[in-house]
C-alpha cells in the first residue's frame, strides 16, 4: 500500500529523474489499464458533453445551470467533418448523473440541451481579470492561444433547463468563498504549502470516463511544484521556456501511475482531501492541459477554481456560490 510519504516521492523521481526518457507516441488505448473503477454517488459533480453520439469532453457541474469544461475539447472537429464542436450548439447535450462515457439508456442520468456557449479569450496571462469572451461563437479567429492550446483553458455552459440535485446529481464542492478573490487567496495557502513542503501531502483524485470500458475512473495525482512543472515543459519543448505554464492560476499535478490523464479527460476536476488544516475535501482546479496520455512524461496543467469563479461572475453577472 503506498503511504502518504511515499506518493509524493515516487511523483518526483517520477518527474524529475526521467524528464530525458526518449518520447513515445501513447494513445487513450492506455487509459484503459489506469485508474480505479467508481460510482456517480462518490463524484456527483462529474458530467458528458455529447454531440450527435460522440463524446466531446469530460465536464463538472458548479450551478444548476451550468457546467464547466475544457476549451480545447470543444475546438476539435466533429468526425468526418470541417466543422468544429462549437459550432455544434443546438446538437450538444450535457449527460449528468452516469456512469457511462456515453449514456444509451436513462437510468438516474439526466440530460439537458445547452442554451449558450461561452468561451473565454485570456489577452494577459499575468493579469486573470483581463480576459472577454465569445458567445456563441462560430469562429475562433479572435481566441487567443498558448503552447498548447486556448489560453483561457475552460469554457462555460449553460443549461436549457436546471439539473436536479440528487444523489447523483450535485454540484463540486468548492472552496466556500463567496468571491473570487477570497478563492484565490485560499488557492494561494494550500499551494504555498506544498511548494514549501512537497513531501507533505497526500494523494487527490481526477475522476472521469474511460473510453474503452465506457465507465467512470478514478486516478490518484500528486501536486507538482511550479518550478519542476515548468523546467518540464522546457525541456520537452525550449521554445517555451519560460514561457508555459506562466499564468498564475494554472497548477500541476502528475498521475502516480505512468500513464497519466489524456485529453479527452480535460474538463474534469482535481478533488483533494488535504486542502486544510481541516483536512477539508474540496475541487481545487480542472483539467485543462493533458499531452499525449503522459507519453511525454509531462504533468497535466490544472486552471484553478478561482479563475472559474472569474469566469462565471463575468458572464452570470454573479458570484459563484458553493451549494447547494
Amino acid at each position: 500500500m503506498v503511504t502518504s510519504s511515499s506518493v509524493p516521492l515516487m511523483m518526483f523521481l517520477a518527474v524529475t529523474a526521467t524528464l530525458s526518457i526518449v518520447e513515445c507516441s501513447r494513445n487513450e488505448t492506455y487509459r484503459a489499464i489506469v485508474g480505479h473503477l467508481t460510482d456517480i454517488k462518490s463524484y456527483p459533480w462529474l458530467c458528458s458533453v455529447i454531440v450527435s453520439g460522440n463524446f466531446v469532453s469530460a465536464c463538472t457541474i458548479i450551478q444548476p445551470t451550468w457546467v464547466v469544461l475544457s476549451a480545447d475539447n470543444l475546438n476539435r472537429k466533429f468526425p468526418n467533418s470541417e466543422k468544429y464542436f462549437f459550432q455544434y450548439q443546438f446538437d450538444m447535450r450535457v449527460v449528468s448523473g452516469s456512469v457511462r462515457r456515453i449514456q444509451k439508456e436513462a437510468i438516474a442520468s439526466q440530460v439537458k440541451t445547452v442554451l449558450r456557449i461561452y468561451l473565454g479569450n485570456l489577452t494577459n496571462v499575468l493579469n486573470p481579470n483581463d480576459f472577454s469572451y465569445a458567445l456563441n461563437p462560430q469562429s475562433l479567429t479572435n481566441i487567443a492561444y498558448d503552447g498548447y492550446g486556448i489560453a483561457m483553458g475552460v469554457s462555460l455552459l449553460e443549461l436549457g433547463s436546471p439539473l436536479k440535485w440528487s444523489i447523483y446529481v450535485s454540484p463540486a464542492p468548492f472552496i466556500n468563498m463567496k468571491t473570487a478573490e477570497n478563492m484565490e487567496s485560499k488557492i494561494r495557502t494550500f499551494r504555498e504549502h506544498l511548494e514549501e513542503k512537497p513531501l507533505d501531502q497526500t494523494p487527490c483524485v481526477v475522476v472521469s470516463f474511460s473510453k474503452f470500458t465506457n465507465s467512470m475512473v478514478e486516478t490518484e495525482v500528486a501536486y507538482v511544484p511550479i518550478q519542476a512543472c515548468k523546467e518540464a515543459y522546457c525541456i520537452h519543448d525550449p521554445a517555451n521556456c519560460l514561457v508555459y505554464p506562466k499564468a498564475e492560476y494554472l497548477m500541476c499535478f502528475k498521475s502516480l501511475q505512468f500513464v497519466d490523464l489524456c485529453p479527452s479527460d480535460r474538463g474534469a476536476a482535481v478533488y483533494c482531501e488535504n486542502f486544510d488544516s481541516n483536512k477539508s475535501k474540496q475541487v481545487v482546479a480542472i483539467l485543462t492541459t493533458a499531452i499525449n496520455c503522459g507519453a511525454k512524461n509531462l504533468p497535466c496543467v490544472y486552471t484553478s477554481v478561482e479563475m472559474v469563479a472569474r469566469f462565471f461572475k463575468r458572464v452570470a453577472r454573479r458570484d459563484l456560490e458553493p451549494g447547494p
